[in-house]
């Protein structure tokens, strides 16, 4: 986490120093992503302005969600539920046009992203009972696999006072055999 805090600074500094102006937008948005049965989670946005409308932008995101399915098994105590819960790290880098710098602001951009999905698996190791209950103690093994995506995203950003915006915006990704959209809203604070 310290080595993504200093990426982050390190690339806000690289960037700020590059373009015709200084004007750099930093953001926080929560929101849900559909195709893994409806996780929560948010991410940290930057943008540097490079020209008048386009902008360098990078964000850093966390998604959780328990899958709807879980999956049964047969053990030595029964069938026994392996519980299952995963989350998601997209790191992105893109470029943005925002079609004007009014009150009223829409964007799209491109971005590419690499991805770090986990998966937490919970599997039953033992069982006693207390009274007429079963107890179970469950051990966790963690699955991580690493995926590059490319995406697109979309959005409106909404004055509300000379350098605070609030931002609605959806992103789509495609990467590691699968899709992801999300869904999110935030504040945007412009230095």
């Amino acid at each position: 986490m310290k080595h993504l805090f200093f990426s982050s600074i390190l690339f806000l500094t690289l960037i700020s120093q590059t373009g015709a102006q200084s004007s750099i937008l930093l953001g926080v948005n929560v929101g849900i992503i559909k195709h893994f049965d409806n996780g929560f989670g948010g991410n940290f946005t930057a943008a540097n302005y490079i020209t008048d409308r386009l902008a360098l932008s990078f964000s850093y995101g966390f998604f959780s969600w328990n899958d709807e399915t879980d999956i049964n098994e047969l053990s030595r105590y029964g069938y026994i539920t392996k519980k299952k819960n995963n989350a998601l790290q997209p790191i992105t880098v893109g470029i943005k046009y925002y079609f004007g710098r009014l009150n009223i602001n829409p964007y799209f951009g491109l971005e590419w992203g690499l991805n770090i999905l986990k998966k937490n698996y919970y599997f039953p190791i033992s069982s006693h009972q207390v009274n007429e209950f079963t107890i179970y103690d469950y051990t966790k093994l963690v699955r991580s696999e690493l995926f590059a995506s490319f995406g697109l995203e979309f959005g409106i950003m909404l004055g509300l006072a000379q350098n605070f915006s609030v931002n609605f915006g959806m992103r789509n990704h495609w990467g590691g055999n699968t899709t992801y959209p999300t869904f999110s809203t935030g504040l945007v604070y412009g230095i």
